[in-house]
């Protein structure tokens, strides 16, 4: 049986990024950097914002470098005017929803961008807009779900090393 390269290089990838993420957040654990949402202050959200970057952005920033490199269209990873349209529409709801709330404090105002871009931007692109795709062009949809979606729930697996260390700040 000959192994498609077109699934595993997106699989293998991504399961690199997910390490790399764990030994990063452990990390920043030990050393006492890891810093909650709830306590962001002046002095340390460059330290918050480097954290935020190195573990989700930045593969961000590698995928779409590969496919501009490789001179394909950001289309395999569903970056369309329709798909952007909508993201402009949600963009206008949450801030709306984010200006009803009125936290304008420098953690109200890390918060909406940390929900925003880190979080919803990051994952949506990373497990929906690349694996997913790459994925379903060379598997059954089903297939290309369960695999992406055991991946976003082994990323998810983090979280509590995450959660315990934002509740004792």
């Amino acid at each position: 049986m000959k192994v498609n390269k077109n699934i595993i290089y997106p699989i293998v990838l991504i399961g690199i990024y997910i390490m790399y993420s764990f030994f990063l957040v452990k990390y920043f654990y030990n050393n006492d950097l890891l810093i909650g949402l709830n306590s962001i202050t002046t002095s340390n959200i460059g330290i918050k914002l480097l954290d935020d970057f190195l573990t989700s952005l930045l593969i961000v920033i590698i995928i779409m470098s590969v496919i501009l490199i490789k001179k394909q269209s950001l289309n395999r990873v569903r970056l369309r005017r329709d798909s952007i349209i909508i993201a402009c529409i949600l963009f206008s709801v949450y801030m709306g929803i984010f200006f009803i709330k009125g936290d304008f404090s420098l953690t109200g105002i890390y918060k909406c961008f940390f929900f925003l871009i880190i979080v919803a931007f990051s994952e949506e692109f990373i497990f929906r807009g690349y694996l997913f795709r790459e994925l379903d062009r060379e598997l059954p949809t089903y297939l290309a779900v369960i695999i992406s979606g055991m991946m976003w729930g082994a990323m998810h697996a983090i979280l509590p090393i995450v959660d315990r260390k934002s509740t004792r700040l």
